[in-house]
C-alpha cells in the first residue's frame, strides 16, 4: 500500500478544522461573554482568558475535578511563577461528543474560592462553625468551594457549601506529617 501524504494531510486538516469549528461554536453558544478566546487559523489549540475577577488556578482545579483537562497558561511562561488568567484547550484528541460535553462542563463552572486550614479542627470548634458559615455565604453569593478534601476546616468548607446547595470540590492533597 502506497502512502499518499498529500491526501493524508488534506484529510487531517479537514478533521482538525471541523473540531476547531465545533469547539468555537460551543464556546460561542455557552461560555460567558467575559471569557475571551482565540480563533486559530491552524494548530491544535485554543487559548482562553478569564476575566480578572475569576481565579484561574481555582477554575483549572474545578475543571480538572470535573474531568475536563485544561492547561494553565503559566505553564507556557518563561517564568512559571508569573500570574496568568489564560488556559489552553486542545481540540485534536477529544471526540465531537467530548468537546461538547467539556465545553458544557466548563461553561457551568462558577467562580470558586479555595478553603484550606487545619485538619485538626472539630465540628464543636468555633473556627469550624465559622468556616461552614463562610462556605454557605460563598455559595449564596454564587461561588463554588474548593478544599483539600480532608477533615477539619476543609470538611467544614465542603459541608457548608453542600448544605447551601452549591458546588463543592474536594481535592486530595498530601500532608506528609498527617498521613
Amino acid at each position: 500500500a502506497e502512502c499518499d501524504m498529500d491526501k493524508h494531510v488534506a484529510d487531517i486538516r479537514k478533521l482538525y478544522k471541523h473540531k476547531c469549528d465545533l469547539m468555537l461554536s460551543e464556546l460561542d453558544k455557552k461560555m460567558p461573554k467575559c471569557v475571551r478566546y482565540t480563533r486559530p487559523e491552524g494548530g491544535l489549540f485554543l487559548w482562553c482568558t478569564l476575566p480578572d475577577n475569576i481565579s484561574q488556578p481555582d477554575f483549572v482545579k474545578a475543571a480538572m475535578a470535573k474531568k475536563v483537562a485544561v492547561v494553565p497558561g503559566q505553564t507556557f511562561n518563561s517564568d512559571p511563577n508569573s500570574p496568568s488568567q489564560s488556559f489552553r484547550l486542545n481540540y485534536s484528541t477529544p471526540s465531537d461528543e467530548q468537546i461538547v460535553e467539556g465545553i458544557d462542563t466548563l461553561s457551568a463552572l462558577p467562580p470558586c474560592v479555595s478553603i484550606f486550614g487545619s485538619a485538626r479542627s472539630r465540628p464543636e470548634d468555633a473556627l469550624y462553625r465559622q468556616t461552614e458559615e463562610i462556605a454557605r455565604g460563598l455559595v449564596e453569593a454564587g461561588y463554588g468551594v474548593i478544599t483539600g478534601g480532608g477533615p477539619g476546616l476543609m470538611e467544614a468548607g465542603n459541608r457548608g457549601a453542600t448544605e447551601a446547595g452549591g458546588p463543592s470540590v474536594g481535592l486530595h492533597i498530601q500532608l506528609p506529617m498527617e498521613q
